[in-house]
């Protein structure tokens, strides 16, 4: 085996070994955290964070990543005044004003933020910040891998899906186009543990009121009929009164099929969940997840299955 081959085999194992869990709150989405450095492709994910900070009344952490001028706040800094909009104009103007046409000024006046300064973004930071805070969600940029280092090792979205598995991320692919979270679907492979479910249910419903379950199926066996009706009614249990849809999809091509949908039904955002990786998944294969929050064009909300959820098998 080549020794890039082992050395990345080595970093995916520590990864897995070190990762440790915040217990998600259940009393509502408190505290946000968005990762950007202010160029043109961060604008659509940190209006997202806007748009998800003012819905649930949460507090936006800022951790911003390049060069720190003289007229920003010093780190870590807590800021409810200067208003949002100012703390960002003195980063970029071109970047403010791109805001300021997204969301009215009662909603960025509205919005306590708290500014954090780093060189660069990076997962372990980024993860310590998560695990400090008790972060609720985190919102990131999806962009696709670029160079020798980021196709051995993972770019920076693949580091913090493997990082940071505590809350909610939503990966923002340079693709997406902002505008309000109404239709909202859920890609199941139908194998979710039901405490994943659960927390699944508590994000979604306080961003819509409906959510539209959907399965891709590859290849119908004889045990599938039995399969849907088993976590048909598993979902029934958890979901309680919050409403849900169910739509099947055959194709051979998971993700074709889901982009298709995507543009066919005016989806707004995706959730997935990021099951469980063998060392050999994390060098060499991308997982449908990562697949959708790079090329689609809408967000992507990525849930993990933790430590103590009961895996689901398939029969």
């Amino acid at each position: 085996m080549p020794p890039f081959v082992i050395f990345r085999c080595l970093i995916a194992a520590k990864i897995a070994k070190d990762c440790t869990f915040v217990p998600l709150k259940t009393n509502g989405m408190k505290h946000i955290l968005v990762a950007s450095d202010f160029s043109v492709a961060s604008v659509t994910s940190f209006n997202y964070a806007i748009y998800m900070a003012q819905l649930s009344g949460a507090k936006l952490s800022i951790l911003h990543a390049g060069q720190q001028t003289t007229t920003q706040p010093n780190d870590t800094a807590d800021n409810t005044t200067p208003l949002l909009i100012d703390l960002i104009a003195t980063i970029s103007p071109d970047f403010a004003q791109a805001i300021e046409q997204a969301h009215s000024p009662e909603t960025l006046r509205g919005i306590a933020f708290e500014y954090i300064h780093t060189n660069k973004l990076d997962a372990d930071r980024l993860s310590e910040l998560v695990r400090k805070n008790q972060i609720d969600l985190v919102v990131i940029d999806a962009r696709p891998r670029r160079g020798l280092q980021e196709m051995m090792f993972g770019n920076y979205l693949e580091q913090v899906l493997d990082r940071v598995k505590c809350c909610p991320i939503m990966a923002v692919s340079q693709n997406a186009t902002f505008k309000p979270l109404k239709n909202i679907w859920y890609s199941t492979v139908m194998l979710t543990p039901s405490e994943t479910l659960a927390r699944l249910r508590d994000f979604s419903c306080r961003i819509s009121d409906t959510l539209h379950v959907v399965h891709v199926i590859v290849e119908p066996t004889r045990s599938y009929p039995e399969r849907v009706k088993d976590f048909r009614k598993r979902v029934e249990n958890i979901f309680g009164d919050y409403p849900y849809t169910f739509k099947e999809i055959e194709d051979a091509d998971v993700e074709t099929a889901l982009l298709d949908n995507i543009k066919e039904e005016n989806i707004d955002m995706m959730i997935m969940i990021e099951r469980p990786k063998t060392t050999f998944d994390r060098m060499f294969m991308n997982s449908m997840t990562q697949l959708m929050a790079l090329n689609s064009t809408i967000p992507v909300a990525v849930f993990h299955e933790l430590d103590g959820d009961m895996a689901v098998t398939d029969k």
